[in-house]
């Protein structure tokens, strides 16, 4: 499980309720994800600041926050990082390699983009080649 991208999906789903990217049939289930993390929370002032932070504002400093709080707590509790697996397990990003003879362009956040310039000027091996051309001469010559 890896638990970098779950704990950030996992806060994402949060701050999303925030924004009201949330569907209705959803909302009882981060209803019932957020009370267990706030079980887990308990006690610990700057986790549960961070949550209560996400989930009214959706503010992108309170989620980084909260999902380093997520994945410190689910690496000491294995039952809680099984709950956010279960909970947030189907919303970890997908890393996307994209192969094209063009131009490519795909949404995502935190992407590098390669910019692919084909293959002309580019020998069998797909080595660049200049073009030469020298003043004054000519291939009829």
């Amino acid at each position: 499980m890896d638990l970098v991208a779950l704990s950030e999906a996992a806060a994402a789903l949060v701050a999303a309720g925030a924004t009201g990217a949330a569907q209705s049939a959803g909302e009882q289930a981060t209803a019932g994800m957020l009370e267990r993390i706030r079980s887990v929370f308990r006690g610990d002032a700057r986790a549960t600041e961070s949550l209560d932070e996400a989930a009214s504002t959706g503010d992108e400093t309170a989620v980084q926050e909260l999902a380093e709080s997520l994945r410190w707590y689910a690496r000491r509790d294995e039952g809680f990082a099984a709950d956010l697996e279960r909970w947030a397990g189907g919303h970890v990003e997908v890393t996307q390699n994209v192969v094209a003879g063009r131009d490519a362009y795909t949404a995502a956040r935190d992407q590098t983009i390669t910019h692919h310039h084909g293959t002309q000027g580019t020998d069998e091996r797909g080595t660049r080649q200049r073009d030469v051309h020298r003043h004054g001469t000519s291939d009829d010559d």
